[in-house]
């Protein structure tokens, strides 16, 4: 149990405000479909990213991997 609880995705708020901030910017005209598309696809994959790092930090201080599996597997998710 312990373990699911470490590896669970973080809060979105912070997503959910960058997301809020390009709707707005699209609704006012500021940006076209397309870059609003682009930007918010280049948002959403930063948040995955660091939501997967920060799953593997917490496992890592967890003990449930080693400093080693961590580098391992926090470079491949990078590359």
């Amino acid at each position: 149990m312990k373990k699911a609880e470490l590896m669970r995705e973080p809060s979105n708020s912070e997503l959910d405000a960058q997301i809020s901030k390009l709707n707005a910017a699209l609704a006012g005209g500021i940006l076209t479909q397309e870059e609003y598309e682009s930007k918010k696809a280049a948002i959403q994959r930063e948040s995955e990213l660091a939501g997967k790092i920060k799953q593997l930090e917490n496992a890592r201080d967890a003990g449930i991997i080693t400093c080693e599996e961590f580098e391992n597997k926090s470079f491949a998710l990078v590359v």
